[in-house]
């Protein structure tokens, strides 16, 4: 795997270079950004498997360097270079400080989807390894996605495009809902669409969004065990098998995904009583009596109890989280195959980091967001 990583300071593409080629990909190759033209045809001959750039190219200004560009502009040129040459489309991930993040990428919504993913440089400098493998994880996910893409093109057409990109068999594609997926992947005339047109689509609908797949917090949830019980989680995944439910299609090398009909199936299989109709002290009594251990029940943030109705993972905090003590998050394309995501009322509550990340709740959840930041609605026992 080869990278390269495009930053206008010298020192600063020299210090993160490094530090990036920690995740496996060889990121030695350089590219200055001099001007857009000679940029991308620097990247057409590399034909790197990612591209890693800063937001801002035109902070150092040197000779037969452009006065004023960044990278939405940059990423924009090497999208529809990618069309002319698509066996060298790479994902293109955006890595910058936060300050550039909040103030100029953040507010700019047409660059949003030109970028696979974002990261602020403190990520990969973060004295904590499991961050830092976070984000290499990413990264290497993004290239073996790209790779499984482009390799099954070949094979893909309007019928089995959906199956072959999600690793399905032909009978158990039919259990799961996936209505709306496919015009989304293939064009009018049946064929698929360009390669970073498809990563997008199963990246941002399906992997980042829980539904047909769920993500460990999800599970969580369902099982209405503690967000803080790794050991527990371990355990049980161990005993019930949790990985014959692992998502094994594009981006699976990336994100760590279950398939939630797997899961449902084998809840009604184990269990008498649907777990959804238990409290999470209830779920997690059955799970440790029918399976010989011992793991948490999750407690809710709001209501400080266990005795409650667990349901989803909270878009902000990932705990899991009560529909009662939740509301709904503002969702413009509502599908089958993703679930309506929610906040917690602690969230709610906190506020700042709900800003932060530019989440919006349903017009008809404003009022109950009013009141709860205005105090009005109080948590149980408070005064």
């Amino acid at each position: 795997m080869k990278g390269v990583f495009i930053d206008d300071q010298d020192d600063q593409r020299d210090i993160i270079s490094r530090l990036l080629e920690k995740s496996g990909i060889d990121f030695s190759s350089r590219v200055a950004p001099t001007k857009i033209s000679e940029i991308r045809a620097r990247i057409l001959d590399l034909n790197p498997d990612i591209i890693v750039m800063d937001y801002r190219l035109d902070e150092v200004h040197q000779d037969g360097y452009d006065g004023d560009f960044r990278a939405g502009g940059l990423a924009q040129n090497l999208r529809e270079a990618f069309l002319e040459y698509p066996e060298k489309d790479a994902p293109i991930v955006l890595l910058s400080t936060e300050s550039n993040i909040r103030t100029l990428f953040q507010p700019d919504r047409t660059a949003h989807d030109l970028f696979d993913q974002w990261f602020l440089k403190d990520q990969v400098q973060d004295p904590d390894e499991a961050k830092r493998e976070h984000v290499f994880r990413t990264l290497r996910g993004l290239i073996t996605a790209y790779r499984s893409i482009k390799s099954l093109r070949t094979e893909l057409n309007g019928e089995n495009a959906v199956r072959l990109l999600l690793g399905l068999s032909e009978s158990e594609v039919k259990v799961v809902q996936t209505d709306g997926l496919k015009p989304l992947l293939v064009n009018a005339s049946g064929e698929l669409e360009a390669t970073h047109h498809v990563a997008r689509q199963l990246l941002k609908q399906l992997i980042l969004r829980p539904g047909i797949l769920l993500d460990e917090a999800s599970m969580r949830s369902r099982l209405g065990l503690s967000e803080d019980d790794d050991a527990g989680f371990m355990r049980l995944s161990e005993k019930a098998g949790f990985n014959s439910f692992i998502y094994e299609g594009v981006f699976s090398d990336g994100w760590i995904r279950y398939w939630r009909h797997r899961f449902n199936r084998w809840a009604g299989e184990t269990f008498v009583e649907p777990l959804s109709g238990l409290t999470g002290g209830q779920r997690i009594k059955l799970i440790n009596d029918h399976f010989d251990i011992e793991v948490q029940p999750a407690v809710s943030r709001w209501s400080e109890t266990s005795e409650e109705y667990f349901a989803v993972a909270c878009r902000v905090c990932n705990y899991p989280t009560e529909i009662r003590h939740s509301v709904a998050v503002f969702d413009p394309r509502p599908s089958v195959f993703a679930d309506r995501g929610r906040v917690c009322f602690d969230c709610v509550d906190l506020e700042r980091e709900m800003a932060r990340r530019e989440i919006r709740v349903e017009e008809s959840e404003e009022e109950t967001v009013r009141k709860i930041q205005n105090h009005e609605i109080k948590r149980p026992g408070e005064a």
